[in-house]
């Protein structure tokens, strides 16, 4: 199972410091909840757990089955998404799924179990959904 450890990671825009020297072992059985005002460094701080973006200082290590994961192969244990990831208006749900899948593993053994769980219907556009069918 993977597990995600912050190591004093600091990340800033221009001089503006959105995290500073944060340490935190995140475990794969546990549900964590990221609270904090607009602007405080939310998303920031998922995007770098997640290998998205990179921290100005310290380090990201991903660790499964007692293996550290290298960075630039991470992609393919963690997903992430956030209002303003782009996906392929003119695909439908399935077609979306499929194009994902094709890039990277998933632990659901099917799309029509995946379908199922997420609850999303397989042949709508993704340009009439609403930003929270986006995100879902």
């Amino acid at each position: 199972m993977l597990s995600i450890e912050a190591k004093h990671i600091s990340k800033k825009f221009n001089q503006l410091h959105i995290i500073q020297n944060l340490s935190y072992l995140f475990n794969h059985d546990t549900i964590y909840g990221i609270v904090g005002n607009n602007g405080s460094g939310k998303s920031t701080l998922l995007k770098i757990i997640s290998g998205f973006i990179t921290p100005n200082q310290g380090e990201i290590i991903y660790t499964k089955n007692n293996l550290i994961i290298p960075v630039e192969s991470i992609y393919k244990e963690i997903s992430f998404m956030a209002p303003y990831i782009d996906l392929i208006d003119d695909f439908t749900v399935s077609e979306n799924m499929k194009f994902h899948f094709s890039h990277k593993k998933s632990y659901i053994s099917s799309e029509s179990e995946m379908l199922d769980l997420m609850k999303l219907p397989k042949h709508k556009k993704i340009r009439n959904f609403s930003s929270g069918m986006r995100q879902k």
